[in-house]
């Protein structure tokens, strides 16, 4: 699913499956992103660095990392960036 209403803002959400969970992401810079675990727990590593989310857990990432999910899982990786939440307007 991705929002984008022809301004700077967005949102994407990802869904990891079997399909797409073995590929490796990389958030951008300005990117506020999160990993949302519906399933079970599992491993997965940022910059060469494993973790482990639980269950029905959300971990936020920062710009610029690299992530790397080895298996099939249920998860969604979500990213949006600043213009989508903030109620400033940005000034070019």
């Amino acid at each position: 699913m991705k929002f984008n209403d022809g301004s700077l803002a967005y949102f994407h959400l990802h869904e990891l499956d079997l399909a797409n969970s073995s590929k490796e992401y990389h958030v951008e810079k300005t990117d506020q992103t999160l990993i949302w675990n519906t399933g079970d727990s599992f491993t997965f590593s940022i910059d060469g660095i494993k973790h482990m989310i639980e269950n029905n857990q959300v971990f936020s990432l920062t710009g610029g990392q690299r992530i790397n999910i080895m298996r099939s899982v249920n998860a969604g990786l979500i990213s949006f960036n600043q213009t989508f939440y903030s109620t400033l307007k940005l000034q070019n």
